[in-house]
């Protein structure tokens, strides 16, 4: 009995040595075609093309734009100052050389961590159809994506929409934080909007987990509520939907965390609505009425970040749509660290590489919108509009929200901090804005602030 218990545990153990060599050999395959083949050679056949077949290596373009992110030092062009309104200290009293290891450690793990994801995904041959056939295997034993109450799962709503539960957190830093940078406006003499974006869950449509399970919304109220009693002006977004009776899933892309570039739009005229009543601007905010503007549909086009993560065998594609005014628009465009400066038509804010060839894993058509999360961009409008300048510093759910504002404004720059690593108070120094907008979904209201990396949503120094 022992003799035959020996002999299938060596049967297991070869088996999954050989499937572990098999798996490091196509690593090893893949990233020799691609950094040798491909680009120290330029190959591209039949042999290149099977080895990144569910891959997005060789023509989305992305290398080439984190390249030139990566050139630029935004804290030279916008150094921060040592009188910041936000100090950004921590009341800790451990010693710095220990600080000084701690962080060394944490991101060496992060480090192997990211290489480890990398490697197995990015450059394993057939990783997307292994990972379909295990959500299918998931899908025949009735495995669910995520337990309940489990934070940064994936989680099946009953209508099929995919999302992630959000834990609760403490928001006072974060209040504290913009208190700060509303003081440093103050003395500019220039007002600052906070405006809510929703999640896809909500507090009314999704009572049963609101509170319970997710706590995105409670987190939002509470940032709202400690804002309003500082006397910053606040617009909530979800109240709007809720008061105009829309269904809140139906905003979104079922397999995506993000908004629709439809919802986008609507969104962008509610702001606008907002400062026109508040703050005495005059933008036709009819220029963004659903009719005016011509819809291209993309039919199961765009498998979101979600949806990538539970495959399709768990899942289908959403549509996707590209929105272009029926009338006549003129921008000049900047986005910097993708190296443009152009003229041109509405249509020169897409991205067309990440959307006129459909890929569902490799390609992702909402990071098409305003050439996804871009540190910094300008635009102008050089056709009729309101003469305002508005800054919106944002997350990824303003990536479609950006250039329709542009369309009724004057000016409009975009910054997003988790990428733009300058001083925000230097920017608006050198630019001097009419109006600060600061738009965040729900779901990002959470966890202290990083003061260290200048990466953080809500270190506005």
């Amino acid at each position: 009995m022992k003799q035959e218990v020996s002999k299938t545990d060596n049967i297991s153990m070869s088996f999954c040595i050989g499937v572990l060599c098999f798996l490091l050999l196509t690593i090893t395959v893949t990233v020799f075609t691609r950094t040798v083949l491909v680009k120290k050679l330029g190959m591209e056949n039949a042999f290149t093309a099977f080895v990144f077949a569910d891959k997005e290596f060789l023509d989305n373009g992305e290398e080439a734009a984190s390249a030139n992110a990566n050139t630029i030092n935004w804290a030279i062009l916008y150094p921060f100052s040592e009188n910041s309104s936000s100090n950004g200290e921590k009341n800790d009293d451990t010693p710095p050389f220990l600080l000084s290891l701690l962080d060394r450690y944490e991101r060496t793990v992060e480090s192997i961590e990211n290489k480890l994801n990398t490697y197995s995904s990015s450059f394993l041959i057939g990783y997307q159809k292994l990972t379909e056939f295990a959500k299918a295997y998931d899908e025949v034993i009735g495995w669910n994506f995520a337990s309940f109450g489990e934070y940064n799962g994936i989680v099946e709503l009953p209508d099929d929409y995919l999302t992630s539960y959000m834990e609760e957190c403490d928001e006072r830093e974060q209040i504290q934080s913009l208190y700060s940078f509303n003081a440093f406006l103050n003395r500019m003499d220039i007002p600052l909007v906070y405006v809510q974006a929703p999640y896809k869950i909500s507090a009314y449509d999704d009572a049963t987990i609101s509170g319970t399970a997710d706590f995105s919304n409670q987190n939002a109220d509470k940032l709202l509520n400690g804002l309003r009693k500082q006397g910053i002006l606040t617009y909530d977004i979800r109240e709007t939907i809720h008061d105009e009776k829309l269904s809140n899933h139906s905003l979104f892309y079922r397999t995506d965390h993000h908004w629709l570039t439809t919802t986008g739009l609507w969104a962008s005229q509610q702001v606008l609505s907002f400062l026109d009543e508040k703050l005495d601007f005059h933008a036709d905010v009819r220029r963004l009425d659903a009719d005016k503007f011509r819809q291209d549909l993309y039919p199961d086009w765009f498998l979101g970040s979600q949806g990538k993560k539970v495959t399709l065998a768990r899942t289908e594609p959403d549509d996707f749509v590209l929105l272009y005014p029926k009338y006549d628009t003129k921008f000049h465009y900047a986005v910097p660290a993708e190296d443009i400066d152009v003229v041109g038509d509405y249509s020169i804010v897409y991205d067309m590489r990440q959307i006129e060839t459909k890929n569902l894993y490799g390609l992702n058509p909402y990071g098409g919108c305003n050439y996804g999360d871009q540190p910094l961009i300008r635009i102008e409008n050089r056709k009729d509009s309101d003469d305002r300048k508005i800054l919106i510093i944002h997350d990824s759910f303003c990536d479609c929200v950006i250039s329709c504002l542009a369309l009724c404004e004057k000016e409009v720059d975009s910054l997003d901090i988790r990428h733009f690593t300058g001083s925000v108070e230097s920017y608006i120094s050198e630019n001097v804005p009419d109006v600060v907008i600061v738009m965040y979904n729900a779901g990002g209201v959470s966890g202290e602030i990083d003061w260290d990396s200048h990466t953080d949503m809500f270190d506005f120094r």
